[in-house]
């Protein structure tokens, strides 16, 4: 039996770029769900926010 090569769908770079997205868009929920507005902590949610954003931006580019 002859075995096939194992064919990728999606390069390297778009898959980090999923996982990126994924892992950032999961924190952000989690940090809106359980930490209040007025926490210092609350910074990593609209951090979180802006990298998304900005990948979605280099993505398209």
């Amino acid at each position: 039996m002859k075995e096939h090569a194992k064919t990728l769908v999606f390069d390297f770079s778009i898959r980090i770029f999923h996982w990126i997205f994924a892992f950032l868009f999961l924190a952000a929920i989690i940090i809106a769900k359980t930490i209040d507005d007025d926490s210092p902590l609350f910074t990593l949610h609209m951090l979180a926010g802006m990298t998304i954003g900005f990948l979605i931006i280099l993505r398209l580019i």
